[in-house]
């Protein structure tokens, strides 16, 4: 691996020394490609490390169950999307207050913004806008139940499938 990582960077001060401009180097750009696979070399490094091999172990025998409970979440962020988009679509304040994307007016906003309550990362600011827009008492019902469904009940079966397959890992020989 070393060579070829030294026949890599020849390369590539070769190419710099004769100058990128002339049209006779396009040999030489068409070797950039084996700079993408100096990436293999954590491959190596997975090989070599028992650890890694676990980790690499686990996630492979739990990703079936990983995937079905992904897509729940996926279907859930989907349906609360949409609802937030039917209950404040045009209600929240003006961006000065909740910023360019939290809002949920288009459907990208209204994901950017039902992502952003999921992982309660500053979503007071959007509970805030919550509670000045003109549907608040329902909207911070709408907000709580997402937090309760999404995060406490979503995000944490995720991570519960994750630990049982690292215990069930452990127990195996």
């Amino acid at each position: 691996m070393n060579l070829f990582d030294a026949g890599v960077v020849a390369v590539s001060i070769m190419e710099i020394a004769l100058g990128s401009g002339s049209s006779n180097l396009s040999a030489l750009r068409s070797i950039r490609i084996l700079r993408a696979f100096r990436v293999l070399r954590i491959t190596r490094l997975i090989r070599s490390l028992s650890y890694m091999r676990i980790i690499m172990g686990v996630v492979t025998s739990i990703i079936t169950e990983f995937i079905y409970v992904f897509l729940l979440l996926s279907l859930f962020v989907f349906i609360y999307t949409l609802l937030g988009m039917q209950i404040f679509g045009g209600n929240f304040p003006s961006e000065i207050v909740t910023g360019i994307r939290q809002n949920y007016d288009t459907f990208f906003n209204a994901l950017f913004t039902v992502f952003q309550v999921m992982t309660i990362e500053n979503w007071n600011d959007i509970e805030l806008a919550t509670y000045r827009s003109s549907v608040s008492t329902f909207g911070i019902i709408f907000l709580l139940s997402w937090i309760f469904i999404g995060n406490w009940i979503l995000l944490n079966l995720l991570q519960a499938i994750l630990l049982d397959g690292f215990d069930g890992d452990s127990t195996d020989p």
